[in-house]
């Protein structure tokens, strides 16, 4: 009986044979999943390509611009009535009897966009002398004037103006100006106003006067307005304010006007306040006997409005 080993010598070698490995099912599936993520990230950047030209034609929100508020002048306060009420009084007796008045009222209203300011002024003097009294002062003027802003910058104004003298023997003055203005500086402590435009005066008086060589008692003109206007809150306690306005004339007697007004205040209490004014207008052309220039100075007690 053959031996182990030699039935292995015998046995005929089995053939070699070559396998080839197919592909797992694993790696068959990778290359098809990384296909379908790269498919997914670019179905939102198709999307995007499509949908953007409409999410640009869709109108933007409206820009929330907030508004511009105007720095209120020194000595106003928004949306109420406020300034100041003087008055001086003056008085002597004995050989010369004098009595003396004078009155002034400033008060402006101030909101965001407007301001409408109103300004009087009274003067009326008497003196006595030997028994015989005469008048040595009769005037007053009231001016109502209303700005509105245009921008934060400009602004329109217009005018309305009266004026009586008895002096002079002049009726009424009536004075119409409109136009435009700039604020060259508007803080809470100092304010900067020019301001230009066209004017009408109406003079109406109680006699014949002969004004430039032309008699009678209505003389008319119209002409330019040019002015400034400022405000300053020197100290806590002190307040000054001026105003210069230059009306030269175009038509009729071509009279230049030029008013200037100016007052110094300082506080006393939180009603009451020392001031001192100026007030000086001056006319080229005025009948004959008559002086070109009429000033007054006031000094007295202020009773503060809208405190």
């Amino acid at each position: 009986m053959p031996s182990w080993a030699s039935r292995c010598e015998t046995r005929p070698q089995a053939a070699a044979v070559t396998i080839l490995r197919t592909p797992s099912s694993r790696t068959r599936r990778k290359p098809l999943a990384m296909t379908a993520r790269r498919r997914c990230r670019a179905v939102p950047l198709l999307a995007l390509c499509l949908c953007g030209p409409v999410l640009a034609q869709r109108p933007a929100p409206p820009a929330v611009i907030a508004p511009v508020r105007v720095a209120v002048p020194p000595g106003e306060a928004t949306g109420e009535w406020k300034g100041v009420l003087g008055l001086s009084l003056a008085a002597t007796s004995g050989n010369t009897s004098t009595r003396a008045l004078l009155l002034n009222f400033d008060v402006a209203h101030t909101t965001d966009t407007t301001r409408t300011t109103l300004v009087a002024h009274v003067n009326e003097g008497k003196n006595k002398v030997d028994g015989t009294s005469r008048t040595t002062a009769g005037r007053w003027d009231a001016s109502a004037q209303h700005n509105t802003d245009i921008s934060a910058r400009v602004f329109a104004f217009g005018k309305l103006g009266f004026e009586r003298d008895r002096m002079t023997q002049l009726a009424l003055r009536t004075q119409l100006a409109a136009g435009f203005g700039r604020h060259l500086l508007r803080t809470e402590v100092h304010t900067v106003d020019v301001f230009a435009g066209v004017s009408h005066t109406d003079d109406r008086y109680e006699v014949d006067k002969t004004i430039s060589g032309e008699t009678g008692m209505r003389f008319r003109s119209s002409g330019l307005l040019f002015g400034e206007e400022t405000t300053h809150q020197l100290t806590e306690n002190t307040f000054f304010k001026q105003r210069l306005e230059y009306y030269p004339g175009v038509t009729g007697e071509r009279p230049n006007l030029t008013g200037f007004n100016g007052s110094l205040s300082v506080a006393m209490s939180r009603s009451l306040a020392l001031t001192v004014g100026v007030t000086n207008t001056y006319n080229s052309r005025v009948a004959e006997g008559q002086k070109k220039s009429d000033l007054s100075i006031f000094t007295g007690i202020s009773l503060k409005i809208g405190q």
